[in-house]
């Protein structure tokens, strides 16, 4: 999917609290040496226990840490202050609107499916749709395939990965647990129907190192349309069966509600409005500490509870989503544990139809709303 080309790099107040998330390749904004597609910002430190100890991750996952303490999706956002504008814009748009779900069991069709494992001794090759500039094509990152073999970019993921439906396109999510817990790292693939040995055209490819805080560049997309990475905001099985959801969510929003803008941690906006009741790609929304537990028990409850702490991310449009019946969708994994199912115990009854969408605010985080510039 393509962004409309849009006016000039203009700053807007949002609400300079820095949020990052991260990746440590050629589009990211890490590196102290200047390229064509980065920036020069450095690295936030990581965090360390101890001398000789492995690095603290608030979140992991399949035993691997998913971002330092630092990252965007890691920050507790319940006592930053409320964006009232925003807010309002939420409230008048969506009353008596309820959330969706986009996580369950492989039979409801809902979800991103998450393989993980060891990283495969033979690469895949990826070439990005014939149609892309080659501005675009920098926007993806690459690595560069062995020899002899043809592509964009190569990435050790396995023949026997499985890419699953999600927002109406087909994403395929590699997690390589070799270098766990402190070193592990993230593929993402989108359209891709089905993983071969031979050379597959795809719409994108994003490679995310997990024990980096950096962004993607400024007007960067990722596999994701806001330029983050799908992983990081999933609701994992894992977060519920630990019994505390350590992260922020990812959500997906209609694109007629967002802005051709964007706020830390999203580096791209597949907007093109520049209506200021719209929300900027990567604006965070978090559950009302008025919000009553008492109504949620179970999963329902563990989730409530990291949504009034982490909230969650605007992270995509949902015009492509199959449920998107629900203007606000959560984005999860796809997991046989999960009970969503509509019977008066799953947790579409019971989170979905209580948590109405006016039940959350939009956070001040203090940053400036970039405008989009550039197109893809």
């Amino acid at each position: 999917m393509r962004a409309a080309i849009v006016g000039g790099l203009v700053m807007t107040s949002l609400a300079a609290f820095v949020f990052a998330c991260g990746s440590d390749d050629n589009n990211s904004s890490t590196s102290n040496t200047t390229d064509a597609g980065t920036n020069t910002t450095t690295r936030p430190p990581t965090t360390t226990s101890d001398a000789g100890s492995t690095t603290t991750y608030p979140t992991t996952y399949a035993g691997c840490g998913v971002f330092p303490r630092d990252s965007a999706w890691n920050q507790d956002v319940s006592t930053l202050a409320v964006d009232t504008a925003l807010t309002q814009v939420l409230a008048d748009n969506y009353d008596n609107d309820t959330v969706g779900i986009n996580f369950g069991r492989s039979g409801d069709g809902l979800g991103y499916i998450i393989n993980k494992g060891a990283a495969a001794t033979t690469q895949a090759a990826f070439t990005l749709y014939s149609y892309y500039s080659d501005a675009e094509r920098n926007q993806a990152d690459k690595v560069a395939c062995p020899a002899g073999i043809t592509g964009d970019t190569c990435y050790p993921i396995p023949l026997t990965a499985k890419s699953t439906m999600a927002n109406n396109d087909q994403f395929l999510l590699f997690l390589d647990t070799n270098g766990a817990p402190n070193n592990c790292t993230v593929y993402e693939v989108s359209d891709l129907t089905q993983i071969e040995a031979t050379n597959e055209e795809v719409d994108f490819t994003s490679k995310w190192s997990l024990n980096s805080s950096a962004l993607k560049t400024a007007q960067f997309r990722s596999a994701s349309l806001s330029g983050t990475s799908i992983f990081a905001g999933l609701l994992k099985r894992e977060d519920v069966t630990k019994g505390t959801v350590t992260h922020a969510l990812r959500v997906t929003m209609p694109s007629n509600r967002i802005r051709n803008a964007f706020v830390s941690p999203a580096t791209h906006s597949s907007g093109n409005n520049s209506d200021t009741e719209r929300f900027p790609m990567g604006t965070r929304l978090r559950l009302k500490a008025s919000v009553v537990e008492t109504e949620f028990t179970g999963d329902a409850l563990i989730i409530v509870r990291g949504l009034k702490k982490y909230g969650v991310i605007v992270a995509d449009d949902n015009n492509r989503a199959g449920n998107s019946s629900k203007p606000i969708v959560i984005d999860g994994e796809q997991d046989e544990s999960w009970n969503v199912q509509e019977d008066g115990n799953g947790l579409s009854t019971t989170l979905g139809d209580k948590l109405q969408i006016t039940d959350f605010e939009v956070v001040n985080t203090n940053q400036a709303a970039v405008t989009q510039t550039t197109t893809h």
